[in-house]
């Protein structure tokens, strides 16, 4: 039998090798051709590490009282469960899931924990728990409306895609900067990869917007001609 320490060794060495394999397979995905087979492959084996991130960390969590861990492990891969079934949910008209609906409860359950740890933090922890509470609760919010009120717009499903894997690849650079970075001051091992990644998402989804505009308007020519 392992005894209670042995066990949570075993989970976190878990835990480790599925977040390399998380920040591998992200990089592969991001740097492989959208749609093509080894973006298709990278990405689900990004999925699944991700999977077991959130697996083991609620575990840990519950083995130690560490309530953040949950939350953190809640909103991430809520993330990139979205944005996985975004794949999915794509077609105009296409109807969410169950499964859908109850990741939205489980991130807006990540939302409000995040608020009730920031009355109880202090300092720099305080302003994290803060900016954290927003980020599950507005991407939960406006999934819950992308599902009931569908774009109209055609290639929509595709920057559901992007935001919601991207954020959740941010999560998990944010996690390895706070376990490897502690020299750094809190703020910047805990916002810094959100705030540089939210850019760097804006820029990438307004590029690929600008070249499914321009698509578009080139199928339209050709089909009047």
């Amino acid at each position: 039998m392992f005894t209670s320490e042995e066990c949570y060794g075993l989970l976190r060495a878990l835990h480790i090798a599925a977040g390399t394999l998380t920040l591998g397979g992200g990089v592969g995905a991001m740097v492989t051709r959208k749609g093509a087979l080894w973006h298709r492959r990278w990405g689900k084996s990004y999925f699944w590490a991700m999977a077991a991130i959130a697996a083991t960390s609620l575990i840990m969590s519950l083995m130690h009282g560490l309530v953040f861990l949950r939350m953190v492990a809640l909103f991430s891969f809520y993330l990139c469960f979205a944005g996985y079934r975004a794949l999915y949910v794509r077609k105009v008209g296409q109807r969410a899931a169950t499964a859908d609906y109850i990741a939205i409860v489980l991130a807006l359950f990540a939302a409000a924990g995040f608020v009730w740890w920031s009355l109880e933090a202090s300092g720099a922890l305080r302003v994290v728990a803060r900016v954290f509470s927003g980020i599950p609760g507005v991407f939960a919010v406006a999934d819950a409306y992308r599902y009931l009120r569908p774009s109209p717009e055609r290639m929509a499903w595709r920057y559901a895609h992007m935001s919601r894997m991207l954020g959740a690849f941010i999560a998990t650079v944010t996690a390895f900067a706070v376990v490897n970075l502690q020299f750094l001051p809190p703020l910047v091992i805990w916002l810094t990869p959100t705030v540089v990644g939210t850019v760097g998402i804006t820029f990438w989804i307004t590029y690929y917007k600008f070249q499914d505009a321009r698509r578009a308007v080139h199928r339209r020519i050709l089909s009047q001609g």
